[in-house]
């Protein structure tokens, strides 16, 4: 694994619904299979867990989640299904909702969006189980517009990553989009368990093995 890979730092919320489980972090370099430990971030707690890297709730999800209009079957990479997420996202974002994170995998998709002065941390679950915490925003993190983010292109990397890495499509972990900071495009990492980590870019182009 190459020493430096200069991948800036990406922060990916990892949550599985019946707890919110850690987050973890790629920092200038990628880890060995693992994500690096001791990231030390404040949290947000809901009755369902703990979202980390948020601060002072102002309006807890409800026990349980709330149940969506529409059901969602995994995977919630599939184009419609994204599709769906895509609104519902705008919808807990509002007008101007800007991308600080989204990790989409095949049973669940978190996102955190910056909307003015307020934070928004998205969690949907396949079957259509969604909840959001609304909090203020305590400084700028780096994001991009919701429109950057296109359909289709969640579902392709599985499949284009899955070739690449000689495994099939359920053996890729997820897609993350992020921007490490205000001077960097954003950009997509794939975690592929034992294969490591790949890249590509917002539309899905140049995607390349990292290491």
């Amino acid at each position: 694994m190459a020493a430096n890979l200069a991948i800036g730092a990406i922060t990916a919320v990892l949550a599985v619904f019946g707890g919110l489980r850690v987050a973890g972090a790629i920092d200038d370099e990628v880890p060995r299979g693992r994500w690096i430990k001791g990231i030390d971030l404040p949290s947000v707690t809901t009755p369902r867990g703990t979202v980390p890297g948020v601060t002072t709730p102002e309006q807890p999800a409800p026990p349980g989640g709330r149940p969506a209009t529409r059901a969602l079957d995994a995977p919630l990479y599939r184009f419609a299904t994204f599709s769906e997420i895509l609104r519902r996202l705008r919808v807990a974002g509002g007008p101007g909702a800007r991308v600080s994170m989204l990790r989409v995998a095949r049973e669940d998709v978190v996102a955190q969006i910056e909307s003015g002065r307020k934070r928004v941390v998205f969690v949907v679950r396949a079957g259509g189980v969604q909840q959001v915490v609304t909090t203020s925003a305590t400084g700028r993190l780096a994001s991009f517009p919701l429109a950057f983010l296109r359909p289709g292109v969640p579902g392709s990397l599985f499949r284009r990553t899955a070739r690449m890495a000689g495994l099939p499509e359920s053996r890729i972990d997820y897609v993350v989009a992020t921007r490490p900071d205000a001077g960097s495009a954003p950009y997509w990492i794939i975690g592929a368990g034992s294969r490591g980590f790949f890249r590509a870019e917002m539309d899905g182009r140049n995607l390349r093995r990292l290491g």
